[in-house]
């Protein structure tokens, strides 16, 4: 009887070591991978009327291993162009500069390839890409004349001449007014109507010029 006591507490005295080694086979001590990740970049994602002179930037959520961000693993490209560029790293925040300005009213796709990785050498998990568009080209530069019909001090000019001035670009028709475009003789105005096209204003006379009159033609 003593003897079947004894081989009871023998085998439950085994039990917990079996479940503890059993517990101790499922865990390798390995360290699980934690790769970077983008958290922000500039231009916003999908932003539009980009600066055509401005630098790309993309943030990570840790640092990076410098030598890993470079013009292999971090390009622009247009639809049918590589943008040429230097690329940085500075402050967890990969940076591409273009070595002249963009195009204007250009959509460009940023990328940042798995080949980048973290202090540790984790890798992106993925190629990252991003897209934006440049804004529209604004013209600051102001339009001049360069023709009038009749000329400056014409002499013999038709009594029911239409007045015309030519500019070296196109006007916005709108902006051709009483106010704008003027003919006076004297302290007296004209009365007449205002027409626009192909680069030219014209005004035309409600009534024919009295002889011998000297008039003067203004465009403000």
């Amino acid at each position: 009887m003593i003897t079947k006591i004894l081989k009871k507490f023998q085998i439950l005295a085994m039990i917990p070591l079996l479940l503890v080694a059993g517990c101790s086979n499922d865990d390798d001590g390995s360290t699980p991978v934690v790769s970077p990740a983008v958290v922000g970049t500039n231009p916003d994602v999908d932003g539009i009327d980009v600066a055509i002179n401005t630098s790309i930037e993309i943030s990570f959520n840790k640092a990076m291993e410098t030598s890993t961000i470079n013009t292999s693993t971090y390009t622009l490209v247009t639809e049918t162009t590589n943008v040429v560029g230097t690329v940085t790293y500075l402050n967890e925040t990969a940076i591409f500069s273009p070595a002249s300005n963009l195009q204007w009213n250009t959509v460009y796709t940023a990328t940042i390839t798995s080949g980048a990785k973290d202090i540790s050498g984790n890798p992106l998990a993925a190629n990252y890409s991003f897209s934006f568009t440049t804004g529209i080209e604004t013209d600051i530069i102001a339009p001049t004349v360069v023709l009038t019909d009749p000329i400056d001090n014409a002499i013999d000019v038709a009594r029911n001449k239409a007045i015309a001035i030519t500019f070296d670009e196109n006007m916005r028709a709108a902006s051709f007014t009483a106010t704008s475009f003027s003919l006076v003789q004297g302290t007296n105005t004209i009365s007449g109507s205002i027409e626009y096209a192909n680069n030219t204003a014209r005004f035309i006379p409600r009534y024919y010029f009295r002889c011998w009159l000297k008039l003067h033609c203004y465009r403000y």
